[in-house]
């Protein structure tokens, strides 16, 4: 059952994260903005399941597989987020590079530290 859920959630995380990323990357700046909102609310989605659903409601085997193996991990995307910082480096646009890989890891890491302290008070 466990494997079912992390390949439905795979699935539907996958096209949402697809969906984002058609959307947000017309913009005009050069930052892929898709990636860092899929990658964002990938990880606030993650914490989420597993500091309040999972410990709070006692949530089943597969509900965790399905959100936090499959649903976050098609959503999010360190693939991609490599190789838009790759072809920015690429081209020469070193701030965008930097700028992307910072974003990405740390407002990742600052939404899990969020709902860590949300938990704690």
């Amino acid at each position: 059952m466990n494997y079912l859920m992390i390949f439905i959630g795979g699935g539907l995380g996958s096209v949402l994260r697809f969906a984002i990323s058609s959307l947000l990357n017309k913009s005009s700046i050069s930052l892929p903005l898709g990636t860092l909102a899929s990658n964002a609310l990938a990880s606030l989605i993650l914490a989420y399941t597993v500091f309040y659903l999972v410990p709070k409601t006692g949530a089943h085997h597969w509900t965790y597989a399905f959100i936090a193996i499959g649903f976050c991990g098609g959503f999010s995307t360190f693939s991609t987020f490599s190789m838009e910082s790759f072809k920015l480096a690429e081209a020469g646009m070193w701030a965008w590079f930097f700028a992307n890989i910072a974003f990405n890891v740390i407002l990742c890491v600052a939404l899990i530290l969020f709902m860590v302290k949300l938990r704690a008070s």
